[in-house]
């Protein structure tokens, strides 16, 4: 693992450091992008950003982090993260070995028609019942 990190790492500033006419991008800017990239974004920040420069908004939903999330910011608006609906490798104690939850948001409107949400998790089935072959 360790063989191949460093391989990646000498490959990524080879990259950088090659000059090549037909990318469009500096280093500067790729540096820029690995910044923001990580295994488990922060996307509270740009749910919160969307919820207080537009007062229209009140519920900000995004998906496929791998890591469910629910946010009540102080003016009432939330944010939530579905998560996602693929199997994931947990290595914590309470819960070791392959993981999956099926999480999604629910979101119902009380009387003044506005919107609140909450994060569900799925534990149904799609077929109650099933035709016995003979």
């Amino acid at each position: 693992a360790l063989k191949s990190a460093f391989r990646l790492v000498v490959w990524f500033f080879r990259f950088l450091l090659k000059r090549n006419p037909a990318r469009k991008i500096g280093w500067r800017e790729v540096l820029g992008i690995l910044a923001e990239a990580t295994v488990h974004p922060r996307l509270s920040r740009e749910a919160k950003r969307l919820l207080e420069n537009d007062n229209n908004l009140q519920i900000v939903i995004f998906g496929h982090t791998h890591q469910h999330q629910h946010r009540r910011f102080l003016n009432g608006k939330e944010y939530f993260n579905t998560g996602t609906w693929n199997e994931k490798i947990s290595l914590e104690v309470g819960s070791l070995g392959r993981l999956l939850r099926l999480t999604f948001v629910h979101i119902e409107y009380d009387r003044a028609g506005i919107p609140h949400g909450s994060l569900k998790e799925w534990k149904g089935h799609t077929d109650v019942v099933e035709d016995v072959g003979f």
